[in-house]
């Protein structure tokens, strides 16, 4: 997108002055130009933004909880601010392309990342090198939800809960094909930590993403996968997957029957993914904290909140100083696991 730029000319027509106007005769001419000037210039400043669209890349495909939020969350910015929040999905790399795209973009307001976190917390350790620095080349905004994951397997795969399925791995060690949004995403992560624990193997199948992963599972062509609610609610209430445990410490209200991975014999584990909205570093910190007060505001209005609860999405809004603690927490977390695992992008 074209810099946002402030473009007016000032012509005046030739005439012919004898004597050529000085002092107080060139007030008039002055005053004139000014007045004409602050006509065409743009307004300036936090308060009069925004003046145009606002882009809200998502660093994922379309149709999943990144993609919903950016999309329930933006609406209620438009009508609130008075202006476009845009919806631009740049999938690919694990999250990487759309998140340069950001971290290259004029720190001005008007490209704002919708991100999950792993883009953030995971990616620094998974790949080699980064064409960005998530430490340095962001501005935390204010993180938006946080939720939990949930194990399925196949409709037809022996398995009626997560102790049946980790027999089942174990029995037929790298015999179980796994469907991955994408390596390095939340549910990839969430499955090796529970390989690890459990102690099993399997064959990891790289999708494009969550909703195509899953598409395999139900038609019996992948035999499990971990994604959010957003994607999988819908076809496991039709029964067209298998919903082994939800990876949340507790239960959760709309799945009063459906296990915790820690009580299926696993204490201790729980793996949540957030997703927030960051900006370009070098905005200009007034600008951040509208930003905030405007995305916290709509977080809290009930028709945001119930539209993101019926995806098990829980809001958060919170300071972008928190937000940046976060980060920086779950980067070290997870690159201990990622190191660990031996895990590596390909």
């Amino acid at each position: 997108m074209a810099p946002l730029e402030s473009h007016f000319e000032l012509t005046t027509p030739s005439i012919a002055m004898t004597p050529r106007p000085t002092g107080r005769n060139l007030l008039p001419i002055l005053f004139a130009c000014t007045i004409l000037a602050s006509t065409h210039a743009p307004a300036q400043g936090v308060d009069a933004y925004p003046g145009r669209p606002v882009r809200l890349i998502v660093n994922f495909a379309a149709g999943g909880a990144i993609d919903a939020v950016a999309r329930v969350v933006g609406a209620k910015l438009a009508d609130a601010m008075g202006q476009q929040f845009v919806v631009d999905n740049r999938p690919g790399a694990g999250g990487n392309i759309g998140a340069d795209a950001v971290a290259k973009a004029r720190p001005d307001g008007y490209t704002l990342l919708v991100t999950l976190d792993t883009a953030l917390t995971v990616n620094p350790s998974l790949y080699g090198k980064l064409p960005f620095d998530p430490a340095k080349d962001f501005a935390p905004i204010s993180l938006a939800v946080a939720a939990p994951l949930v194990l399925l397997s196949r409709p037809g795969l022996p398995a009626a809960t997560l102790r049946d399925f980790v027999t089942l791995a174990k029995a037929k060690p790298k015999a179980l094909s796994f469907a991955s949004a994408g390596t390095g995403t939340a549910g990839h992560l969430a499955s090796v930590v529970l390989a690890q624990v459990a102690g099993y193997d399997y064959v990891d199948v790289a999708y494009k993403g969550g909703p195509q992963a899953l598409t395999d599972v139900a038609a019996d062509l992948a035999d499990f996968t971990v994604l959010s609610f957003t994607v999988t609610s819908p076809l496991i209430k039709a029964g067209k997957v298998r919903a082994l445990a939800v990876t949340s410490a507790t239960r959760l209200a709309a799945y009063p029957d459906l296990p915790t991975v820690a009580e299926s014999g696993y204490p201790g584990y729980e793996v949540r993914f957030w997703i927030g909205f960051l900006a370009p570093a070098g905005t200009p910190k007034p600008l951040i904290a509208r930003l905030n007060a405007e995305i916290t505001r709509a977080l809290q209005h009930p028709q945001v909140r119930d539209a993101l609860a019926a995806q098990n999405l829980d809001t958060v809004g919170n300071s972008p100083e928190e937000f940046a603690a976060i980060i920086e927490k779950d980067a070290t977390r997870w690159s201990k696991i990622i190191k660990d695992s031996g895990a590596r992008a390909n």
